[in-house]
């Protein structure tokens, strides 16, 4: 099992509580395996996509992370079947759908889970003979939480009108 992050919100360095659905009856159906987890593909130094078909890297929460690879297509005739290599290797095979606003966010909340969104852009177009695509990948935490003041607030005064002989059978 992998150690998930904490109550009530993620504790930096470990994984995201990721999930898949939300399904009618169950609601989200949490991964606790590190098969299941939000990964990214993982890059390499000779940074040949191929190679390193099927190697992920999970995703870290407070960790920024970018990474990529070179894919060298001699044959670009069937655009259909490079497409499904490209998706795969960018969302792995089991990628979830859902991620957890907090740390410890129970499966049968589903609106406490953020349905994933995939953008894919294509920056050049490929050409009739061999082309090289650069593929990429990032992930980026935002720190959205505001800040603490420093210092005490100041202490409540008390301005109570009480009755003139309000003290009267004791005074």
């Amino acid at each position: 099992a992998v150690p998930l992050s904490g109550n009530p919100g993620y504790v930096v360095g470990l994984p995201l509580v990721a999930g898949f659905g939300p399904n009618a009856t169950v609601g989200i159906i949490q991964t606790k395996d590190r098969f299941g987890q939000l990964t990214v593909m993982k890059s390499s130094s000779h940074q040949d996509c191929l190679q390193m078909e099927g190697l992920r890297t999970p995703v870290l929460f407070g960790y920024n992370l970018i990474s990529g690879c070179i894919m060298r297509i001699t044959n670009i005739t069937n655009c259909l079947q490079w497409s499904r290599i490209i998706k795969n290797m960018l969302i792995g095979p089991n990628f979830p759908q859902s991620v957890a606003s907090f740390g410890n966010t129970p499966v049968q909340n589903v609106k406490d889970w953020v349905t994933i969104k995939h953008a894919t852009s294509i920056i050049q177009k490929p050409s009739k003979t061999a082309t090289t695509l650069h593929i990429s990948t990032s992930v980026k935490f935002t720190d959205v939480s505001a800040s603490a003041q420093p210092g005490y607030k100041s202490k409540p005064m008390l301005d109570a009108k009480l009755p003139y002989d309000f003290f009267f059978p004791f005074v």
